[in-house]
């Protein structure tokens, strides 16, 4: 009716309405999320096949492999058919995958031949695995807040990201690929603006969050 009537298009419980397409509510986000789980399904193979099993994070990158493609699945699920249960583990995988990304780091800087070094960040992994089900804690029994997610992710992102800079500059005359890192660094903070902003569906399909999810 809004569009009908020239008027602007609003949003209904804070999510815009969408041109349907074979049942499916958010087909750009759905198929967006597809490919990246597709993506990483990929990664997960390859990586399997060309890195040996010694390799001292060998297990941790897996984990993360598997926790975003888990992480994606649900996203499709969720964009595809936005219920209260795919909502909410749309949200919870979502999280987990930063929290996880976030260990995966602690290990890459910290883990290493020295035990005290290992220990260290398992006691961080201890750490992050805490704040997660405080996290779940919170949304599940308390109050399944939209503005507590949103702050809670930007700020473990924008601190993971943070971090890795600070990484590559002190490597960046040691390691030949920190300048991979930094270009995807730059590439991630400045498509993150996408989930920040919002604006109504182009052509009824497009919105910041699927646009984010192509750029992811």
């Amino acid at each position: 009716e809004d569009v009908r009537y020239g008027r602007p298009i609003r949003q209904f419980y804070g999510k815009w309405p969408f041109v349907r397409f074979l049942g499916i509510q958010e087909i750009a986000s759905t198929l967006f999320s597809i490919a990246n789980g597709i993506a990483h399904i990929v990664a997960f193979r390859r990586y399997r096949a060309q890195l040996p099993r010694r390799y001292r994070l060998y297990w941790i990158w897996q984990l993360n492999s598997l926790v975003s493609i888990h992480a994606w699945v649900w996203s499709a699920i969720f964009h595809s058919r936005d219920v209260t249960v795919t909502e909410r583990m749309d949200y919870f995988s979502a999280t987990s995958l930063i929290v996880v990304q976030v260990f995966c780091q602690q290990m890459r800087i910290l883990g290493g031949s020295r035990p005290s070094r290992n220990a260290a960040a398992w006691l961080l992994g201890a750490i992050d695995l805490s704040i997660y089900a405080f996290y779940i804690y919170r949304m599940t029994f308390v109050e399944f807040d939209y503005k507590f997610n949103i702050n809670f992710n930007v700020t473990l992102g924008i601190l993971m990201m943070c971090t890795w800079f600070g990484w590559c500059f002190v490597h960046k005359n040691k390691q030949p690929y920190v300048w991979k890192c930094v270009v995807f660094l730059v590439w991630l903070f400045s498509a993150m603006g996408l989930e920040l902003g919002d604006f109504p569906p182009v052509f009824g399909l497009f919105d910041a969050h699927s646009l984010w999810h192509l750029a992811e």
